[in-house]
């Protein structure tokens, strides 16, 4: 961080999710559309209620992910993740999807982690959006740096491949 404020000044709010509902895509599958728009409805009210002023959010080059999607049978162009796109006029979003081969689980969490220290700048309330399988080590190494942080989960399937709000 840029100036004298201590960490603990600066409130992190860690959401993970399935990275299936971050965007729009088009998968044929009107279950996890429902999901898509109530994980919008719920990044717009975190947005207002916690005054975010950054979104730092795990989604990766949207190009590239158009283009897995086309090869696993579901053919579209680049869709910006669903937070990006409300974010617009509210506050800042960035990507912290690290580029490159992710490397170990705790590397390509640090990596993650040094993208969200290095943009904080004056912002004082941050959502971080991970894939469920790192939010918890995420909130954890920020609370580790001394920064008031709160983690919580987004729809993850459970194994009898039902939704459900955590």
């Amino acid at each position: 961080m840029a100036d004298d404020r201590s960490p603990v000044q600066v409130k992190f709010l860690v959401l993970g999710t399935g990275h299936e509902y971050q965007r729009y895509q088009r998968d044929n599958d009107a279950h996890r559309d429902q999901i898509r728009h109530k994980f919008g409805t719920t990044i717009c009210e975190i947005i207002e209620s916690e005054r975010i002023e950054l979104v730092a959010e795990e989604a990766g080059n949207d190009a590239a992910v158009a283009d897995l999607l086309t090869a696993q049978g579901f053919p579209q162009g680049p869709v910006e993740p669903i937070a990006k796109q409300l974010s617009l006029n509210r506050c800042r979003h960035i990507d912290i999807r690290p580029p490159g081969d992710h490397g170990t689980d705790e590397d390509y969490e640090q990596r993650m982690l040094s993208l969200i220290i290095a943009e904080v700048r004056e912002a004082t309330s941050i959502l971080v959006i991970v894939g469920e399988d790192h939010r918890m080590s995420v909130a954890q190494r920020l609370s580790e740096k001394g920064f008031k942080t709160e983690s919580c989960q987004f729809l993850q399937p459970n194994e009898n491949n039902e939704d459900q709000d955590g």
